[in-house]
C-alpha cells in the first residue's frame, strides 16, 4: 500500500462487509462513494486543494448505528480505487495515546494537529475522526 493508507486497519472495522439491505443503505453507500470520489476536472478553474467534511451520526444513545463501519467502509474503498492516496483512520483513543506521552491537552491537540498537517502534504487525503 502507499504511504498512509490503513487498508487492513479499515477493513477490521467491517470485517463482514456493509450489506445494502435496503434501498436507503444503498443511497447512503451510493452518497458516500461521490463524496470521496476525486473532483471532475471542468473547464472551471478549480483552487489545488479541495476540502470536504462530512458527519455520519447514528440513530439513538445506545449507539451500534453502523456509522463507525460505514466511515471505515468509504474510506477503504477511496483508498482502493485510488482516490485517496493517504489515509487515516483516528481514534479518540489514538488521540489520548499520542503526543509525546505526556496525555496533556496541549499535547493531544498538538497530536490531531499534525494529523492534519500529514494529511495536507498529501494530494489526496482522507481523515476519518471516530468518537
Amino acid at each position: 500500500p502507499a504511504l498512509g493508507k490503513q487498508d487492513e486497519v479499515l477493513k477490521q472495522r467491517y470485517p463482514l462487509g456493509i450489506s445494502p439491505c435496503c434501498s436507503e443503505m444503498e443511497r447512503i453507500q451510493r452518497d458516500l462513494q461521490r463524496f470521496t470520489a476525486l473532483p471532475v476536472e471542468s473547464s472551471v478553474r478549480r483552487t489545488p486543494s479541495h476540502f470536504g467534511s462530512l458527519m455520519l451520526v447514528g440513530s439513538g444513545s445506545d449507539g451500534g448505528a453502523g456509522v463507525t463501519a460505514l466511515a471505515a467502509w468509504a474510506a477503504a474503498c477511496a483508498s482502493t480505487d485510488g482516490c485517496a492516496n493517504y489515509v487515516r483512520f483516528i481514534t479518540a483513543l489514538d488521540i489520548l495515546v499520542s503526543g509525546s506521552g505526556s496525555g496533556g491537552d496541549e499535547a493531544r491537540a498538538s497530536a490531531l494537529a499534525d494529523k492534519f498537517a500529514e494529511a495536507k502534504e498529501m494530494s489526496h487525503a482522507l481523515l476519518v475522526l471516530d468518537d
